[in-house]
């Protein structure tokens, strides 16, 4: 159905839309009206000849372009920068005799003639979004007047961008951009690379009312703005690298009232912007920001804007000198610093519910004093990037923090001792990772974290031991134990409590793993090869088992796995010396569904009897000599493992192998998987049955109802029989 329906657009379509394939057209449509191509890596003009022959083309449309991120977020990378870039070298000579395009994403500008910038002059009918590359390639201001930019109505996003690294002269580049003045319809405008020492006028006057988005970057020059504040449309302003402003001021926001619709400003990479001044007049700068970025502007001192009723978001990064007081923003609610110094800060926003502390100097005092505790909103708190040099006298926490992070910090034998001590009613989630201590042992008593449901620890080097403790009638709701790649740890000891999940991996020098009736329903173990199972065995609760690359593990035979009646999955893995798996036990997995076996080289028996008839998948991988006694149909232990419905043997599948068997068969056949079912169908059936399981028959009897077949491989499809009723199954001559 798929292919009628392309077919058929391509029949209706085919003289009207044409796309652009590796070669060139051949034959131009009369009536060709939309073009597209996928680019190439090294497109060139050549390969677009034939349309300096179209005059009727409205839409000439690349594919395979890069996802665009959204021009009204913030990107959360150090550079944000990330255009939609043309593979295009060049563009096609005489573009502009395509006077009734309606689409063009990019123009690349050339500096012969044909590929100027003021080829755009006639193409009055694109809409959409362009970007216009290379504008240092304009050698005369005139040709880019000649663009008629102010006369595409029906562009709603334009970029302007400008190589980096060319030397363009200041005034030269400041008349270009002046007389590439968008029509008063556009909504989003970039200006990227722009080398003139300031903007042109119009980039804040009432020609441009209707900007709602507006990006300046890497203008380098650049050392005053425009009154942005007058564009009463103006919602999102991001402005990146200009690195020229030393201030921020009156010129900034024109007459009052100013950004009247701004919900979203960012400030980064702004190497000599020292001050930034505020009117101070009613109803402050911004009445309706939201968001609020300002990052790596190292030498930026002085006070923020004080008046911000709406701001609920404001992230300050890699801004040394910045020790002003937080700025009263009462309905705040996410709040990010890096390298920053917080040390005056009195009081936290009243509805702050998330906090991020990066790269501080002041985490010891932020913690021991009652500023954290006295926030009745602060549920999330991320301390990023701190090192402790002294042991906390107290920790103060709000009462409702459900959530801890603790990342890239050092020296975290001053703050877990005494954290743990503590009481946190709330504490749900809680995470360290990537983090140093000095030989640490320390204990998690859950009566003390009545609500925590999850504890991550990774790469957390110098602890040596975990227990977690408790009492008698404490109540917990703790499900899920995480722990990887923590180099130093030897020993991990749990208490008799429920927990759904628990993972441990990586850990190299991990020894024991102790469990006081512990009940845990799903457990996996990955890369300890110094582990041993405990002599009390595995919780007999488990449902789940992993067990990957542990050296000593799998050198064990008894497992007790048959003190487990309710586990349903099983997966073994690295199994570098093992020969058989019957001593496991396997057989005896009543509740067993899923079992999986990987990389055992000389592993050659799964088990000497047949495994659990509630298996429904069985995966065996890179195991090249059990692969051989399972073989499909053929191997030795077949019989052992013919009756689970899903069976995966390295890149084969048992599915796949039925599926293409069944093509051959009569559509009422009947499966029967056993050996048992077998012999109870044919003594029912035995006036009505002759089998055969070899191609050595050569003609259908005339009341032949049944068939038996080993395997499809010897017979061609005319040779089969088409009885009402057919039958196959694993069952081999000396079955029948």
């Amino acid at each position: 159905m798929h292919d009628l329906i392309s077919d058929l657009a391509r029949f209706v379509s085919g003289k009207v839309c044409v796309h652009l394939k590796d070669d060139k057209i051949n034959e131009i449509p009369e009536k060709l009206r939309h073009s597209s191509y996928f680019r190439g890596e090294y497109d060139s003009f050549e390969r677009f000849d034939t349309l300096s022959e179209v005059h009727c083309l409205r839409t000439f449309l690349p594919l395979d372009l890069r996802t665009r991120p959204r021009f009204d977020k913030v990107s959360k990378s150090r550079n944000p920068v990330n255009r939609r870039r043309s593979r295009v070298k060049e563009m096609p000579s005489q573009m502009g005799q395509l006077k009734i395009l309606q689409k063009l994403s990019n123009y690349r500008v050339g500096k012969q003639s044909g590929t100027r910038v003021g080829e755009l002059r006639e193409l009055s009918h694109i809409g959409g979004s362009l970007v216009i590359q290379e504008l240092q390639n304009v050698v005369d201001a005139k040709d880019a007047s000649e663009a008629n930019l102010v006369g595409k109505q029906h562009l709603d996003e334009l970029e302007l961008e400008w190589n980096r690294d060319s030397d363009v002269e200041q005034n030269g580049a400041y008349i270009v951009l002046n007389n590439l003045q968008p029509h008063s319809n556009l909504k989003r405008l970039t200006i990227y690379g722009y080398g003139g020492s300031k903007f042109p006028d119009w980039l804040g006057g009432p020609s441009i009312l209707n900007m709602v988005s507006l990006r300046l970057w890497n203008c380098k020059n650049v050392s005053t703005f425009p009154p942005l504040g007058q564009l009463l449309s103006l919602k999102h302003l991001y402005i990146l690298g200009l690195g020229e402003i030393e201030r921020v001021g009156a010129e900034f926001y024109g007459t009052e009232p100013s950004f009247v619709s701004l919900k979203a400003l960012s400030f980064q990479d702004m190497p000599v912007w020292k001050e930034w001044l505020c009117l101070g007049g009613q109803g402050g700068e911004f009445p309706c920001l939201k968001e609020l970025y300002i990052k790596n502007c190292p030498k930026l001192t002085g006070d923020l804007p004080n008046h911000l009723p709406l701001l609920t978001k404001l992230e300050i990064e890699e801004c040394e000198q910045l020790v002003a007081p937080l700025p009263r923003v009462p309905a705040i609610r996410v709040l990010t610093t890096r390298s920053c110094d917080i040390s005056q800060w009195k009081e936290l926003p009243p509805l702050l519910r998330s906090l991020s502390i990066t790269n501080s100097d002041s985490a010891e005092s932020l913690l021991e004093e009652g500023m954290l505790q006295s926030n009745a909103c602060l549920e999330d708190l991320r301390i990023i990037k701190c090192s402790f040099s002294r042991p906390l006298c107290r920790i103060c926490l709000p009462i409702e923090l459900k959530s801890l992070h603790i990342v890239e910090c050092k020296k975290l034998e001053f703050l877990l001792p005494e954290f743990f001590k503590c009481h946190h009613p709330s504490l749900a989630h809680l995470f360290i990772i990537r983090s140093t201590c000095n030989s640490l042992s320390f204990n998690i008593p859950l009566g003390k974290f009545p609500r925590l449901a999850i504890i991550q620890i990774g790469r957390l080097e110098g602890l040596e031991s975990l227990s977690i403790s408790i009492s008698g009638g404490d109540l917990t709701t703790f499900d899920l134990l995480n722990i990887g790649r923590c180099p130093n740890l030897v020993s991990i000891e749990l208490p008799a409590l429920n927990i759904s999940r628990y993972s441990i991996f990586y850990c190299e020098n991990l020894k024991w793993l102790l469990h006081n009736a512990a009940c845990f329903q799903s457990l996996t173990l990955q890369d300890c090869p110094e582990l041993i199972f405990p002599i009390q065995g595995l919780p007999s609760d488990l449902t789940s088992l992993s067990i990957e690359n542990c050296d000593k593990l799998t050198s064990q035979v008894e497992w007790g796995l048959q003190g487990l009646p309710s586990l349903t999955s099983l997966t073994i893995s690295g199994l570098p010396n093992l020969m058989s798996l019957d001593g496991m036990g396997l057989q005896l997995l009543t509740s067993l569904r899923k079992l999986q076996i990987c990389d055992g080289p000389k592993l050659q028996s799964l088990t000497e009897e047949r495994l659990p008839s509630s298996l429904s998948f069985l995966t065996i991988r890179d195991c090249p000599l059990l692969k051989d006694r399972c073989k499909f149909w053929t191997g030795e232990d077949w019989h052992l493992i013919a009756h689970i419905p899903h069976i995966v043997i390295d890149d084969q599948s048992q599915d796949s192998l039925s599926r293409s068997s069944r093509d051959f068969l009569h559509p009422n056949y009947r499966k029967l998987d056993s050996v048992g079912e077998w012999d109870t169908w044919r003594r029912e059936k035995a006036n009505h049955i002759q089998c055969h399981s070899t191609a050595e028959y050569g003609f259908v009897p005339p009341k032949f109802r049944w068939w038996h077949f080993e395997s499809l491989e010897q017979f061609l499809e005319g040779a089969l029989p088409k009885p009402p009723y057919a039958i196959y199954g694993p069952l081999g001559p000396s079955e029948i």
